[in-house]
């Protein structure tokens, strides 16, 4: 099993790169990434997760993606229990980014007439799925 220190500098080391990286700003130049293609990434981090080996690229993908979508909804990150999220499509979860990671995982498996969609809808739709607020 790897260690969380090897495994967080691992991560790192691979999101480095990636977050530096420059965009272009133009959404024409860009293409989209889709479900299939996170679907892809999370397969990755999940084994790197497990046995430390893999296409470790991939598996920062999905941890960065899955970490960053929450920290932009304010969804992942801990927030008061007073906090309420309805009307959000999906409620608060304190979930670790690879619990988050293989419920999207077993979404995509159960829908795959998603895989062509937008990875931030399907990721979405496999949180409302996961994480209904109560009625």
């Amino acid at each position: 099993m790897v260690s969380r220190v090897a495994f967080s500098f691992t991560l790192l080391v691979v999101l480095i790169p990636v977050i530096a990286s420059p965009k272009s700003a133009s959404s024409q130049d860009q293409t989209p990434v889709l479900g299939s293609d996170l679907v892809d990434q999370c397969k990755a981090y999940i084994r790197f997760t497990t046995s430390g080996s893999g296409d470790t690229f991939k598996a920062g993908e999905c941890f960065g993606y899955i970490n960053g979508f929450g920290d932009g909804t304010g969804s992942i990150a801990p927030l008061p229990p007073s906090v309420n999220w309805r009307g959000r499509g999906y409620c608060y979860t304190n979930a670790s980014s690879v619990t988050l990671a293989k419920v999207y995982l077993a979404f995509m498996e159960k829908n795959p007439k998603y895989l062509d969609y937008d990875e931030g809808k399907t990721l979405l739709l496999a949180l409302h799925d996961a994480y209904p607020c109560p009625k």
